[in-house]
């Protein structure tokens, strides 16, 4: 049967809705919309209103205000209220409510209708700096969410600061973006399993952050893992990738290859804390499904999690972003330094200012680099990023470099 890896698909914040619920007790109908402005609000949207720091206090985010509406359903007109409900939540008839809906085309009409029950107002957000991909700065403030209270300081709704501090470095994210083409992805991760950097080109986003085929891609681990079976057949040489996977279907089986994926992180839980959906259960393998990785499935993250071992002695330390949330825990060993330094003889290497990388680069879709220089870093490059292999890794080796 085949073996399909799971499929999530991140949200995009580039099209958000904030839906900011309010109390507002009033009686009969004003004619004017007043006394709003000075109820404070619960926020529903997790999005909006926490900041997001990087390394060394780097902020990966800003605050801005933008166009909102205040909507009281209960003084719409009818069509109004069909055109709104048919696309929001409008959460009962007397209930205030302020929208923002991004550069949503609908949204900016809506804000031109001079009608009863909409009106113009502000609202506080924080969107992601240039360069720092919206769709981390969501996932990290969706993890870290608490109900604030928002509420009007004179220039619109705003809610009190909150920050997050997390392990992601703008400098080394400035670093790599300008060599990466169009449609490539890094993702970088530190010997300790902080996040260096997740980042793709305009292109290149979904293969940056959403599960896909990841091939040969985890054949040096596959192959390490089987290495530490005493029943695994001997002989297999990585210099041949194109026989590993096959000889392990055959003589390690369908059990001991689900086994393996599992010890690397292929389980049914979320390999970062935080992604929006877990993982589904791996499914039954039979032995064909290994022959060539085509079926294996996977994100960069993922990948990435599981070359630590290359850089920490053969521990699988756990992945993470949040500073605050960093666990001592070292993680288990799985595997000795003696096969893994077997396994890297065959892997080929390029020395970027006496900094020693290994690049294994399976086909033209995948590279995965990793050195064990001072807190040693892995690197998974993708799609035509691969193509810019050594430069790249020129560019994290000179980050590394610098302290």
């Amino acid at each position: 049967m085949q073996w399909t890896r799971r499929m999530w698909t991140t949200t995009s914040a580039a099209v958000l809705v904030g839906m900011i619920v309010l109390s507002w007790w009033f009686l009969g109908r004003p004619t004017e919309p007043t006394g709003f402005s000075s109820v404070p609000t619960m926020v529903t949207n997790p999005v909006s209103n926490i900041m997001v720091m990087g390394a060394h206090d780097q902020p990966l985010t800003t605050r801005r205000w933008v166009p909102a509406l205040v909507i009281v359903p209960s003084r719409l007109p009818a069509w109004a209220q069909r055109e709104l409900s048919s696309r929001y939540t409008i959460k009962g008839k007397r209930l205030a409510q302020v929208l923002w809906d991004g550069h949503s085309h609908f949204f900016q009409e809506a804000l031109h209708w001079d009608i009863d029950g909409l009106y113009p107002t502000k609202l506080q957000v924080v969107m992601a700096r240039h360069g720092i991909p919206q769709t981390f700065t969501a996932r990290v403030a969706g993890q870290a969410w608490h109900n604030d209270v928002v509420a009007w300081n004179g220039n619109g709704f705003a809610s009190p600061k909150r920050t997050i501090w997390t392990t992601v470095n703008p400098s080394f994210i400035n670093q790599v973006t300008s060599a990466l083409p169009g449609g490539g992805s890094v993702v970088a991760v530190t010997g300790d399993g902080g996040l260096l950097g997740q980042v793709g080109s305009p292109a290149g986003r979904a293969i940056s952050w959403q599960p896909h085929p990841v091939g040969q891609a985890l054949t040096p681990l596959m192959m390490a893992l089987a290495l530490m079976n005493p029943h695994v057949i001997k002989g297999l040489s990585i210099s041949l990738p194109e026989q590993v996977l096959p000889s392990l279907a055959q003589h390690w089986g369908n059990k001991g290859i689900a086994h393996g994926l599992k010890i690397l992180g292929w389980d049914d839980q979320g390999t970062l804390p935080g992604q929006l959906l877990p993982n589904p259960p791996l499914p039954h393998m039979t032995s064909a499904v290994m022959t060539t990785g085509r079926d294996l499935w996977g994100t960069p993250d993922e990948v990435a999690h599981a070359y630590l071992p290359f850089i920490t002695s053969g521990r699988l330390v756990p992945l993470h972003w949040n500073v605050e949330k960093a666990t001592a825990i070292r993680g288990p060993k799985i595997v000795t330094p003696q096969i893994l330094e077997e396994i890297n003889r065959a892997i080929p290497t390029e020395v970027v200012g006496g900094i020693v990388f290994h690049v294994w680069r399976p086909d033209a879709n995948f590279a995965i680099a990793y050195t064990t220089y001072h807190q040693g870093m892995v690197l998974v490059l993708e799609g035509p990023a691969t193509a810019q292999t050594l430069t790249l890794v020129d560019r994290a080796g000179a980050w590394l470099g610098q302290g």
